[in-house]
Order: structure tokens, then sequence, then C-alpha cells
């Protein structure tokens, strides 16, 4: 990882921003990447098809949440806060994309537990 800093004026206020950028490999993605798999299958097939629609409204919000971060940053973050160009935000993409499936896999097993605890199906 490396570490950067960009001078950004802000409402007449000059400041100095920190970016990152971390490489993640491709073996950490693919782990990723099965581990999401796993909990897809372990809530639908092994606790049963009523955590189906669970798991396709989670895709689905994973599918947006992403689009929505990248609009905001496109439209408004970028050029008006920060003025840096709007194309930045398609650097955000991946990670937005990565934050969305980790929230995913972390809410997963927790809704079907709470579920489970409460006795409820919906």
């Amino acid at each position: 990882s490396e570490i950067s800093s960009v001078p950004v004026s802000i409402l007449g206020v000059n400041l100095v921003v920190l970016n990152t950028k971390v490489t993640i490999s491709e073996i950490l993605w693919i782990i990723i990447g099965i581990v999401i798999a796993s909990v897809l299958i372990y809530a639908t097939i092994i606790k049963g098809k009523e955590n189906l629609t669970l798991a396709a409204s989670m895709i689905v919000g994973v599918l947006i949440m992403p689009f929505g971060y990248f609009l905001y940053e496109f439209f408004y973050t970028n050029p008006i806060v920060l003025g840096l160009p709007a194309e930045q935000a398609f650097v955000e993409i991946p990670v937005n994309i990565a934050q969305a499936l980790t929230g995913m896999a972390l809410a997963m097993p927790i809704v079907v537990f709470l579920r489970e605890a409460g006795g409820t199906s919906d």
C-alpha cells in the first residue's frame, strides 16, 4: 500500500487530503468470493428456502449501493466538495463493491440467527 497527499480547497479553506492505495491480490478476491458464495449457499440451501428472498434482496442491495455511492461522488463530492475531477469516482467502484459484499456476508448470518432466535420466518 502507499499513501500520498493532495491539496484541496473547500469553501476557501486549504486542506491536505490523504490518499491511500491498497493493492489486494487476485487470490484474496477469490477467497472473498468463495466466502460470500458459501454464506449464500448456507443460508439458502442448508437453512431453508425462506432465506432465498433474503439473499436475493441483499444481492439487489449490493448492486444498488455502489451505484448510489458512484453518483454521489461523481456529481457532488469530487467536483463540488473536494475540487477533484468527477471521473475519479470510477476509482472508488471496486472499493464500494467490496464494502457492499462484506456487509452482505456479515448481515446474512446475523439476520438468519435473529430470525431463528425470534421464531419468525419473515
